[in-house]
């Protein structure tokens, strides 16, 4: 699901993902580097995390899955953790559909009601 493509920290040691129905949950550990000293950018189906920490500069590019809302990505750091929440857009949320029975309303029983009524069009088998 995410690529990445450079980072050049030793420091750094992990990165792991978690996907539920509604989003997806990258943790990077990133010890010692203050969070003023971190930069998270997204573009392009990219997030990009980097900064600064006492031996240079790092940098790495994720791939984000095409399902990311990228307008309301989150994060937060916290005891050289680095939580990035990338929330997924609503239509690739599972819903539950009610089935209904019967004549019923809406858009489907009027798609019966003018089949019923309109006998001249012609109905395509497959």
């Amino acid at each position: 699901m995410l690529n990445y493509y450079f980072w050049n920290l030793p420091e750094a040691r992990s990165w792991e993902m978690e996907e539920s129905e509604d989003h997806y949950l990258l943790d990077l550990e990133i010890p010692g580097v203050p969070s003023d000293k971190i930069a998270l950018e997204a573009a392009e189906n990219r997030i990009t995390v980097s900064g600064e920490h006492r031996k240079g500069k790092f940098h790495r590019t994720f791939s984000l899955p095409m399902d990311v809302d990228a307008s309301k990505i989150e994060a937060n750091h916290q005891d050289g953790v680095l939580r990035i929440l990338l929330p997924k857009v609503e239509a690739a949320k599972p819903r539950q559909i009610k089935i209904s029975s019967g004549s019923g309303h809406g858009l489907f029983s009027k798609l019966i009601g003018q089949s019923a009524s309109n006998p001249s069009k012609d109905k395509v088998a497959s």
